[in-house]
């Protein structure tokens, strides 16, 4: 079972690697773009939901795959 790590930091919205307010980022390790491909899709499994945007700075294998997903309420 892959792990992901979900990162809330509401309090300012311009750091790297870090949520946006209304958004889910989850972090984890890849070694290839096929790699992320399946990590993505056992993310999707595991939330039950499509990832529905890639992070601003990052959404590559170099920067750990960042990716994210919206949510309806403000933590």
């Amino acid at each position: 079972m892959i792990g992901y790590e979900q990162i809330y930091d509401l309090r300012n919205a311009n750091v790297s690697d870090r949520v946006i307010v209304g958004t889910i980022t989850y972090k984890f390790g890849a070694e290839s773009d096929e790699d992320a491909k399946e990590h993505i899709a056992g993310l999707e499994e595991c939330i039950g939901e499509h990832i529905t945007s890639f992070h601003p700075n990052a959404a590559t294998v170099e920067n750990q795959g960042l990716f994210r997903r919206e949510v309806k309420k403000i933590f």
